[in-house]
């Protein structure tokens, strides 16, 4: 458990609103988190009437929740920001590479309009967006946005504007210049580890029970072990078939993310 949220109002519109801004802003990284789940829940339309019950997670997502789904303007308005975010924080170290005490020698790209290439999960945007003081004049995909913003790069949260109304967006994304992107074409693909003869703990926790020893034949999906984390029983399963070649935990062992916890040979 990292923290609850809990949020008041004159009635439930104004209550889950105030639960909208609070997770939209809340910045944290380096641990999971469902904070995405929870904005995703509350905006939805069973959810804002108060038709819920126990089973109102595995009914609204039988296949389990696989994110936000972005509309055409949520996705542009995304873009824009994030394009003109990179535009400025280039335009910041330009800014500190032109002092007169730097001794980085430096070229500095002499461009009105910033043409980009976006990568939003495995979509592939171009992007272009050119500068005038604190607005940002983005075209997205044929589509014309004015970002403004303070632009106080320091800050992990800026308050941001896209044709004049307010965004708060917490979204991975990739940008490059448009020759960064050509030239990236050639790199060579990082080859996937093959995982499945290893078997590590996806989050904190107590083990509470190991089904397997050194020896033993195990079908792909078979229970290995148990690991209690945040009062709930998560079932450790095998990645393929084979026999176990080692076992790194026992009842009673508290494990972190990613700690090896059996192998396979």
């Amino acid at each position: 458990m990292i923290s609850k949220l809990i949020t008041y109002g004159s009635n439930r519109t104004e209550a889950l609103k105030r639960m909208e801004d609070a997770l939209d802003n809340y910045v944290i990284r380096g641990v999971i988190h469902n904070i995405a789940l929870l904005r995703e829940v509350i905006i939805n339309s069973r959810f804002i009437k108060g038709d819920i019950n126990t089973k109102f997670l595995s009914d609204v997502y039988p296949d389990g929740f696989k994110g936000h789904k972005l509309t055409e303007s949520e996705r542009n308005q995304l873009l824009a920001i994030a394009s003109s975010l990179f535009v400025a924080s280039q335009l910041r170290a330009q800014h500190f590479q032109e002092h007169e005490n730097s001794r980085v020698p430096i070229v500095k790209p002499q461009v009105a309009n910033w043409e980009l290439s976006v990568k939003l999960n495995d979509e592939v945007h171009s992007v272009v967006a050119s500068n005038n003081g604190k607005m940002f004049s983005v075209e997205v995909d044929g589509s014309k946005l004015n970002v403004t913003s303070t632009w106080n790069l320091a800050s992990p949260l800026l308050s941001v504007s896209v044709d004049g109304t307010q965004r708060t967006i917490q979204y991975k994304v990739h940008i490059l210049t448009k020759l960064a992107a050509e030239l990236s074409r050639f790199m060579l693909e990082k080859v996937a580890e093959d995982t499945s003869s290893t078997l590590r703990s996806p989050m904190p926790g107590v083990v509470v029970a190991v089904s397997v020893s050194p020896g033993d034949m195990v079908s792909e999906g078979q229970e290995i072990c148990v690991i209690e984390a945040m009062k709930m029983q998560n079932s450790m399963t095998a990645g393929k078939t084979g026999k176990v070649k080692s076992v790194h935990c026992k009842a009673g062992d508290t494990v972190g993310e990613g700690d090896l916890l059996m192998e396979l040979q």
